[in-house]
């Protein structure tokens, strides 16, 4: 009885123990390697990829156009600025100044003629001849001579004293549209009593073109006096 009895224990023992051991082996889990994206996904995917490439190539495209434009307005102003300066320093030395409201029909360039004073005010004149500094005051094959050219929207320059020998010192991107002088005192004193300094004033107007998308207006206005006392 007593062996039975112990046999039984021993049995339940062994069976508590299996059971308790497989309730605390470790179970372990293979990863599952045939597993990918679907089709759904990688559309997706790729439609978020091009959105964002092609937004990021338009933002760019467009800084280096304006770049490009921005490079481009301000050589155009450059030369602007060059052919105001040229115009001043040579003015500003030169004498004998003829200004005219008809460049197609200046008159005599080689005398003085005042434009743009006094009951002239609403009539500027669009010519200004003059003698430069190194030029010889009796030949009137020297003056130089600038104006406003309406058939190519440009300013003109001739050093040998006709227009035929001019040349447009305007980008042809650059419109000019105003190119106004006023001339005061051009008279010397001891011929007509004139005892004013020569001055004069220059008023430009115009439009500086870049493609077909932008186009920047300008205004410059300048007073050239001559150094030269001429009374």
């Amino acid at each position: 009885m007593n062996t039975n009895t112990n046999n039984k224990r021993i049995i339940n023992n062994e069976s508590k123990s299996s059971f308790l051991g497989r309730m605390l082996k470790a179970k372990s889990y293979k990863l599952k390697t045939n597993q990918g994206f679907t089709l759904i996904e990688m559309m997706v995917a790729l439609s978020l990829f091009s959105v964002v490439v092609t937004v990021a190539f338009g933002a760019l495209m467009t800084l280096i156009d304006s770049n490009k434009k921005a490079q481009a307005i301000e050589t155009l102003m450059t030369n602007i600025n060059f052919v105001i300066d040229d115009i001043s320093r040579n003015a500003r030395v030169g004498s004998n100044f003829h200004c005219a409201t008809n460049p197609a029909a200046p008159g005599t360039i080689t005398t003085t003629n005042d434009c743009g004073t006094s009951s002239l005010l609403n009539d500027p004149g669009h010519l200004l001849a003059f003698e430069p500094f190194s030029g010889n005051k009796i030949s009137s094959s020297d003056q130089y001579i600038y104006w406003f050219d309406t058939a190519t929207n440009s300013i003109k320059k001739s050093t040998n004293g006709t227009l035929a020998g001019g040349t447009s010192i305007t980008s042809p991107s650059i419109k000019i549209e105003t190119f106004d002088l006023y001339v005061l005192g051009s008279s010397s004193a001891s011929a007509t009593g004139d005892t004013k300094q020569p001055r004069i004033t220059l008023l430009v107007k115009g439009t500086i073109g870049v493609g077909t998308k932008i186009a920047t207006d300008f205004h410059i206005q300048t007073t050239i006096t001559e150094r030269l006392i001429d009374f």
